[in-house]
């Protein structure tokens, strides 16, 4: 009496894990247990609200596709990780289960094949405070197979939600334009509950070779949240927008020992980018060529601006709008060139697998070096730089080389952008302390130097910590009775 006691438990393997036949198919190909679950309130059709459980497919690799296939040939799987889930949170997946298989042919016949879904799915409340989800993103990325497939891709950043245009009173639509958003899943689903393309959106795709493992830190832009430009065709509106921060690189192969890396030319990025409510139809950003977005996605190549050189506040690409806001989707920061290992002859790639965090404004994130001549990231080599980008719309990044002058906050300073932290190896996620700063944790401390240099100087754990904006403020709920 008073214990624990197990609601529910998922199990893939089981002949039977919940009783419709597609969706116990979907439950037989999730891949390994690595999206962690994201807990989401949304609006129903019955109009009572559900607390649902989201979780991605989950990592899978080639290894693990070709070992599980033979024992699921009827119906055939033979990719895992493909496939996004939703169940009440209380009672498990045999209640309010809702399921999207990305193996389906409907899916692929748009949108192409899909990649594992390794990292969480972030639900996002467009409106603070009503404590709804209108739109769940996630992210996907390629296995080996993938890289020397006919057609190779890279990872992809995707939305979940109402895809639906707004309607004027009299049912026609604004110009095809604007979507409408909505916290029901119902609508997000079409009425169904066994999905492939139902609410689906493609928001970015990368080249190939180039993974994203970690969720997206997704942010809104003001209250209301609408892009600092307008629209260049009818609605001349600024649309409804969404921020999302992400980094590229294979958390799960952090020493890129794999055959999936973004070529010895080529470099990893931190990518911010703006979903907004005409993706559709997109007007007004002049370098973007595709306007219908929620197909084929941004393209990171092309529809990003590469602002990793801005080194000054009066650089005329972050200054007024700011600028590259009506050339592009957002942007994009280099980080560090590809690097031959002199004992394997494979390169290793500066990369981005921890999750960003935007606070206030402000934007966190980390780059993880890892060590020259050595195969493993486990022997204390290797570093990780985290980053603190003072205006997350104007960032000054001067390459990836400043120290950010101290650990306090000055958004009128170039120099308030740079490394706040710095540790060997692979530290743990950045996380918030309110949100006025952050705390992270990790393996002693760093010497001077780079690549194999880099060494344990102290035992045990290391933390650091870095401002963000001091000066925000965010209100506090209270509540008391008056006694007369």
């Amino acid at each position: 009496s008073g214990g624990a006691i197990m609601s529910w438990k998922l199990v893939p393997d089981d002949t039977t894990v919940v009783a419709n036949s597609s969706q116990n198919n979907v439950m037989h190909g999730l891949g390994f247990s690595t999206s962690s679950p994201a807990i989401a309130r949304v609006d129903t059709n019955s109009g009572t609200p559900k607390d649902l459980l989201f979780i991605g497919g989950g990592l899978s690799t080639s290894a693990l596709d070709a070992s599980l296939a033979p024992s699921y040939t009827s119906p055939s799987i033979t990719k895992f990780g493909r496939s996004l889930i939703a169940f009440d949170v209380v009672n498990g997946p045999g209640t309010s289960l809702y399921t999207w298989n990305f193996n389906d042919s409907a899916f692929t016949t748009k949108f192409g094949s899909m990649g594992c879904i390794p990292a969480a799915t972030v639900p996002t409340d467009l409106v603070p405070g009503r404590g709804r989800a209108w739109r769940v993103y996630f992210s996907d990325t390629p296995t080996d197979a993938n890289a020397t497939a006919t057609t190779p891709r890279g990872a992809g950043v995707w939305a979940l939600g109402d895809t639906a245009l707004f309607q004027t009173t009299d049912g026609a639509s604004v110009g095809n334009v604007i979507r409408e958003d909505s916290s029901n899943i119902d609508v997000w689903a079409g009425g169904a509950t066994v999905n492939t393309t139902a609410g689906i959106r493609h928001i970015l795709q990368t080249p190939t070779g180039y993974s994203i493992t970690t969720p997206p830190a997704v942010f809104l832009l003001g209250n209301p949240s609408v892009y600092p430009a307008f629209r260049s065709a009818a609605p001349k509106t600024a649309p409804a927008t969404v921020a999302l921060a992400f980094g590229t690189g294979d958390r799960n192969d952090p020493t890129d020992q794999d055959s999936i890396d973004p070529g010895s030319a080529n470099q990893n990025y931190l990518d911010v980018i703006f979903d907004r409510n005409d993706s559709g139809s997109l007007s007004g950003v002049a370098k973007v060529v595709t306007t219908n977005l929620d197909t084929a996605g941004m393209s990171q190549s092309t529809d990003l601006a590469d602002l990793t050189s801005v080194s000054s506040l009066t650089d005329t690409n972050i200054v007024g709008a700011p600028y590259y806001l009506t050339q592009y989707l957002g942007y994009k920061l280099k980080m560090g060139a590809a690097t031959a290992q002199p004992t394997s002859g494979k390169f290793y790639y500066p990369k981005v697998i921890t999750s960003a965090t935007v606070l206030n404004g402000v934007l966190f994130f980390s780059d993880f070096l890892p060590g020259q001549g050595n195969s493993s990231a486990c022997t204390g080599t290797g570093t990780t730089n985290t980053y603190r980008i003072c205006d997350v719309m104007r960032p000054v990044f001067n390459g990836g080389n400043t120290v950010a002058s101290s650990t306090t906050f000055n958004s009128g300073s170039a120099s308030c952008s740079g490394i706040v932290l710095t540790f060997p190896n692979l530290p743990g996620e950045i996380t918030s302390l309110g949100t006025t700063s952050i705390i992270q944790t990790g393996q002693g401390t760093s010497s001077t130097g780079g690549g194999d240099s880099n060494t344990i100087n102290n035992t045990g754990a290391n933390v650091g910590s870095g401002s963000a904006n001091p000066n925000a403020r965010t209100f506090k709920p209270r509540a008391w009775r008056v006694v007369r």
